[in-house]
């Protein structure tokens, strides 16, 4: 086998300013339930079809302009951070990796099987590898566990104090 060099006629040049791609997207976290309307920015995303999915959940496309889609996110099992990605029609995937938080919100029955959140005096139990945002005031609880890595994002002035923390 040898290796040769070989100039190419009639070749092509990739202009990838010529692509679609995404830089941002605004807020970066929402809640579970899905409803949050997101801003994402870009260039060249007014192409054909376009569709917006968060970890395989789409996001209702509401707008669009040539450098910005805004669309409203769908209902996603579990907490976590995911791709935002962006399908230009026939033009393919959008370049660039954004992205989105789910997080399960204190005050959404979704966070909680269905359920009003807890009450005063309840015993709260936070699963491991569930991230809960405090979008409102709690009342005080009787108990608060918190399994594994969990972490909870405060939003608020006050934090209140539950009789046991674990």
């Amino acid at each position: 086998m040898s290796s040769e060099t070989v100039p190419m006629t009639n070749g092509y040049t990739y202009d990838d300013s010529l692509s679609a791609s995404v830089t941002t997207v605004h807020p970066t976290r929402g809640g579970t339930a899905g409803g949050t309307t997101l801003t994402v920015t870009g260039h060249r995303l007014d192409s054909g079809d376009i569709t917006v999915s968060i970890d395989g959940v789409a996001c209702s496309v509401m707008t669009r302009s040539t450098d910005k889609i805004v669309c409203m996110t769908g209902p996603h099992t579990g907490s976590g951070q995911y791709l935002v990605t962006v399908n230009v029609g026939n033009h393919g995937l959008a370049q660039g990796s954004v992205e989105f938080g789910y997080v399960d919100l204190w005050s959404s029955r979704f966070t909680w099987g269905g359920e009003a959140p807890p009450e005063e005096g309840s015993m709260v139990v936070i699963s491991s590898g569930q991230t809960v945002l405090l979008d409102t005031d709690t009342p005080v609880l009787k108990l608060l566990l918190i399994r594994g890595g969990m972490s909870i994002y405060l939003l608020l002035s006050v934090l209140y104090v539950p009789r046991y923390c674990y």
